[in-house]
């Protein structure tokens, strides 16, 4: 039983980290350039809003949960209120993000090294030969 308490003990400080579920997206909160930005949860208890922005997530198998979230970077300036007193960023009521990228450029590839290639080509070559003697070695033995 105690090992089951102190266990609940760690659950309960343990939080998940927020990460962007928008396509492409790569923002977490432990990132040190995202510190500035406000995580939104999907509305999860207006289901045409929430269908509304699925639509403009546009990405299959969309993880639509109460840690789903999606940064500030994906809506316009005009959907968020700033309350007096210092309180954090929320949004409009109604607000849809629009603003998303979804063409991900892939890395481009190193071009092979040339020497390495010709390296390899020669190993390989010889590796050929060394069989070609070995068969021809064997056959000559057996004569």
């Amino acid at each position: 039983m105690d090992i089951l308490l102190s266990f609940c003990s760690i659950c309960d400080n343990f939080t998940m980290v927020k990460h962007c579920i928008a396509f492409g997206c790569t923002n977490r909160e432990e990132k040190e350039h995202c510190k500035g930005l406000s995580w939104h949860s999907l509305p999860l208890a207006n289901k045409k809003l929430l269908d509304l922005w699925l639509v403009k997530i546009h990405r299959t198998n969309t993880p639509v949960t109460k840690h789903s979230v999606l940064c500030s970077k994906h809506f316009e300036p005009e959907c968020f209120i700033k309350p007096l007193g210092g309180q954090r960023i929320r949004l409009k009521p109604g607000s849809v993000p629009t603003k998303f990228i979804f063409t991900v450029e892939k890395p481009a590839r190193k071009m092979p090294d040339r020497n390495r290639g010709a390296l390899a080509t020669t190993t390989k070559s010889k590796k050929k030969s060394t069989k070609k003697e070995n068969v021809n070695s064997n056959r000559n033995s057996s004569d």
